[in-house]
């Protein structure tokens, strides 16, 4: 049952033509990136752009873009459903209500970690025809091995695919409170503006919106052959993104307990 009302949100969702459109414009928005640092590569080898720089940088505005895309989705996946008015037939209808709450969640779960998997196999394909893969090579000296580099990348790939959760997460969060979509959207974007400010003026280690960039600019450090620790995102980041999505996703599961057909 859970996977057919997975199947059912896909189709609700990709049926509206600005969807795919998004998905589209953040796809091109992240390449064009990357074709233009790949274009315009410095004279010094000290300066060249290597293939895990260009796909760190390219990835950074990827993500930054498509977290926006997730938030409006997720924010939308509750809202529309009061707009529509079909919430109350969900209410009403013979399945449990957990049924259809894991049903969403799990689809704007994977839905988040698809995107940032098809950003990453776009910024590899332009990064190997522009670039080409290899060590990490400075001023004739191999700093890191193709290796490593291709074990970090997978690594940092991962590790963002997991840190967009707590996006959907805070979009579907926001979403159940409101019975019209325009809202739903504008506050979430409100909110997430001020997480990332936040996250941005101080040293908000608490705060899941700090980690979502920061495998790509670990990438970056690598591609310029300097030293990097991953760790840190991979267990105290790691933590605090699931923590938050798991809060997230009780507080969604709870408004949706207490919701009866007269909301």
């Amino acid at each position: 049952m859970i996977f057919t009302l997975m199947k059912q949100e896909a189709v609700k969702l990709f049926t509206k033509s600005f969807v795919p459109l998004l998905f589209g414009l953040v796809t091109v928005l992240e390449a064009g990136v990357m074709i233009f640092n790949a274009s315009n590569v410095k004279v010094s080898t000290l300066e060249a752009v290597t293939a895990p720089q260009m796909l760190g940088e390219g990835l950074t505005i990827g993500i930054r873009f498509g977290a926006w895309v997730v938030l409006i989705i997720a924010a939308m996946a509750f809202s529309q459903e009061s707009s529509d008015g079909t919430i109350k037939t969900m209410l009403v209808m013979p399945i449990e209500r957990y049924q259809w709450l894991v049903a969403k969640i799990a689809f704007l779960s994977v839905l988040a970690m698809l995107l940032v998997f098809s950003l990453s196999l776009v910024g590899i394909v332009v990064v190997a025809f522009f670039q080409g893969w290899g060590p990490v090579v400075r001023d004739g000296i191999e700093i890191f091995d193709a290796g490593l580099v291709w074990s970090m990348v997978f690594k940092m790939i991962g590790l963002t695919a997991l840190f967009m959760l707590p996006v959907a997460g805070l979009g579907l969060m926001i979403g159940s409170f409101f019975k019209s979509s325009g809202p739903a959207v504008g506050v979430t974007m409100v909110t997430w503006l001020m997480l990332t400010t936040v996250g941005e003026m101080l040293p908000a280690k608490f705060v899941f919106s700090v980690y979502l960039e920061k495998p790509a600019d670990l990438l970056v450090k690598l591609g310029k052959g300097l030293p990097f620790v991953w760790q840190s995102l991979a267990t105290w980041g790691l933590g605090v993104a699931l923590v938050s999505f798991c809060a997230f996703v009780f507080l969604v599961g709870f408004r949706f307990h207490n919701m009866d057909i007269t909301d």
